[in-house]
């Protein structure tokens, strides 16, 4: 038997009411996973609970929320990853996407086909341009087409912001104090000295390492401005959250309070996370309609050659959005892939 084998297919709110209504149900919940019914012996169930009954099992409303069940759950066609990976041109042709910074020109939309199908129990899709062959699992499709770059330059803007913030820590806190800067100019010169170098401890007090303090904080300053253009670029569009950490960035180059106050900024952002998994930006867009979007820049950076393909399916997703919220905090976590849920438990336990 198929680990995916029925193929119903119902909304997030459908899933939810049924489940309030203690109907079980066995299929795929779209943008969630795979729903399937478990039925699991009595000594699972409570000791009071076990004695009053004359079943020996008892069934449980399971979901497998696996990456290879939310991307089956979508129930994609052909069409729709030939729709978004095609992109016309103004002169009649189209690119067709061939991962995060590849394309091929085709002119005409037969010139490309898109099929699935199964290996095993992973769902696979096959796209074939000009007579190449282009085959990957389903679940790695964000990461071949460029959300694997945006986590990358997420990380990067984060070392980043710890990095300047620990510039700012060594000069305000440290450098400021006389005998340690006596010390630490004496053992740079000396460790130099003993490889050959010949400098004196005032020059590198004095000349050397404000320099290389000045020299950081430039360069760190530069790397926060270019990771949130180059997040822009990746993601095609304008948040508020972009915004913000563009007026971040731009305000450490103030001398003397700039970077003080990049550095407040800073440990806010790790404070929010912290308490409630959100950095400032990321509440910022939430705040405003369209997650936060100020400015779509897809019709012009996908005139440039070298536009990145930056696709999602879950761009496919946003018309089965769920109008219900989905408390997935109700679900009682086993150990594996699956979360289950089963109101006659609840309700009695």
């Amino acid at each position: 038997m198929k680990q995916y084998s029925t193929k119903n297919y119902i909304t997030k709110d459908e899933f939810y009411r049924m489940n309030k209504e203690e109907e079980f149900y066995t299929g795929f919940v779209i943008g969630l996973g795979y729903a399937f019914v478990e039925d699991l012996p009595i000594t699972y169930l409570p000791e009071d609970l076990r004695i009053n009954s004359l079943m020996s099992n008892f069934s449980v409303q399971r979901v497998d929320y696996s990456d290879e069940a939310y991307v089956r759950s979508l129930n994609l066609t052909s069409e729709q990853i030939k729709k978004i990976i095609c992109t016309s041109n103004n002169n009649g042709t189209y690119n067709v996407a061939i991962d995060f910074l590849h394309h091929k020109v085709i002119s005409d939309l037969s010139e490309v086909r898109v099929d699935f199908y199964e290996d095993g129990d992973i769902m696979k899709i096959i796209i074939e341009v000009h007579g190449e062959s282009y085959v990957f699992p389903l679940v790695d499709f964000n990461k071949r087409y460029g959300q694997l770059i945006s986590e990358v330059i997420g990380c990067i803007d984060f070392c980043n912001s710890s990095i300047g913030f620990g510039i700012d820590i060594f000069k305000n806190n440290y450098w400021s104090n006389p005998k340690f800067k006596k010390n630490i100019s004496n053992s740079i010169c000396q460790s130099l000295r003993r490889n050959g170098y010949k400098i004196n401890a005032s020059q590198i007090k004095r000349k050397f390492i404000p320099r290389a303090i000045n020299a950081g904080n430039r360069f760190s300053q530069y790397i926060g401005v270019f990771c949130t253009i180059g997040s822009i670029y990746v993601e095609k569009e304008v948040k508020v959250s972009d915004i913000y950490s563009i007026a971040v960035a731009a305000s450490t180059f103030y001398p003397g309070v700039g970077w003080a106050f990049g550095g407040v900024m800073f440990a806010a952002d790790c404070i929010s996370c912290l308490m409630s998994g959100k950095t400032i930006g990321e509440h910022l867009d939430d705040m405003f309609d369209d997650n936060g979007v100020v400015f779509d820049l897809k019709k012009y950076i996908d005139r440039l050659d070298f536009a990145p393909n930056s696709l999602s399916l879950d761009d496919m997703n946003n018309k089965y959005k769920s109008t219900t919220p989905f408390y997935e905090m109700e679900f009682v976590a086993p150990r594996d892939n699956t979360r289950f849920e089963n109101p006659y438990i609840k309700k009695n336990w």
